[in-house]
């Protein structure tokens, strides 16, 4: 299998088995599922592919099932079922499931407590005889998050339903990711240095074509959940003055990603952040500042 043939037959089962898993209700009120795949569905294009699902577990979820052995074994059994029963439904039935695996991240337990799991999915394509392997399709299941009314909304897959991240609420999602690369945040928090997430800027570029600025009531509600995601991680926000130190990292680490496709360019993310940055200051939103809880 080719690298082209590689990521259509990804992106066409990632579907498969977001679908399978919204075939699920225990699923369904398991997991939140966000990220760039999320975006591309919500905003109807794929100009960034993705080729994972990133999803955060809910707070009722970890309440039901309070150790991680116990959270491992439940995912990984329920996941298993949803997909051999999706599998079996369909006519004609050309997957087959072959293993799933969960397994912990970080290995060694987050200092705080923000545990999640990555879900390996092994499927066998039937209606490919001659191919030996397929790659795997990966589910990443982070820790629960603070959550206002506005974060989440029902989002159709398949004949079912999951809970998925708005769009609201993921466009403060790519603004806290960005400044959780940042030093200042890395300091903070006593952890290594990492490659800024350029492509953050570039999805955020997307969700401003696709809601100017003048959409108001949105911006309004993103920046609810920007103020909601930054103090579940305990992410700094000063305003533009966060961001504005750090353009050429972030303009060298956009040409190093050469996953980015050409459009939208570094200059269009860096002034939809900049835009976006403004009006939420204009509304009074800064500063925010999370203190790490003391252990």
């Amino acid at each position: 299998m080719n690298q082209g043939d590689r990521e259509k037959w990804l992106a066409r089962n990632l579907a498969v088995v977001l679908d399978a898993m919204a075939g699920s209700s225990e699923l369904s009120s398991a997991l939140v599922f966000k990220g760039a795949w999320i975006l591309n569905r919500l905003l109807g294009d794929a100009t960034r592919q993705s080729f994972d699902l990133d999803s955060n577990m809910t707070p009722e979820f970890q309440d039901r099932h309070p150790e991680g052995a116990e959270r491992q074994s439940w995912l990984r059994e329920r996941i298993e079922r949803a997909l051999r029963d999706h599998f079996e439904r369909m006519t004609p039935v050309t997957l087959s499931l072959r293993v799933v695996r969960v397994d912990p991240l970080p290995r060694r337990g987050h200092p705080h407590g923000w545990d999640g799991f990555r879900v390996e999915i092994g499927i066998d394509d039937l209606s490919r005889p001659g191919t030996r392997s397929f790659p795997l399709v990966t589910v990443d299941a982070a820790a629960p998050e603070p959550l206002t009314p506005g974060s989440t909304a029902p989002l159709r897959a398949g004949g079912g339903f999951v809970t998925a991240y708005t769009l609201e609420r993921i466009a403060a999602e790519k603004l806290r990711a960005f400044l959780t690369t940042l030093p200042p945040y890395r300091e903070k928090m006593r952890l290594p240095p990492r490659p800024i997430r350029a492509k953050d800027l570039q999805d955020l570029a997307r969700i401003l074509h696709a809601r100017p600025l003048d959409a108001a009531p949105f911006w309004a509600t993103a920046g609810t959940e920007f103020r909601a995601a930054c103090s579940g991680r305990y992410v700094d926000c000063a305003g533009w003055i966060s961001f504005e130190p750090f353009e050429k990292d972030a303009a060298d680490a956009w040409a190093r990603d050469t996953t980015l496709p050409p459009r939208p360019t570094f200059a269009d993310g860096w002034a939809a952040a900049r835009g976006v940055i403004e009006a939420f200051a204009e509304a009074g939103l800064f500063p925010i500042w999370s203190a790490i809880p003391l252990t």
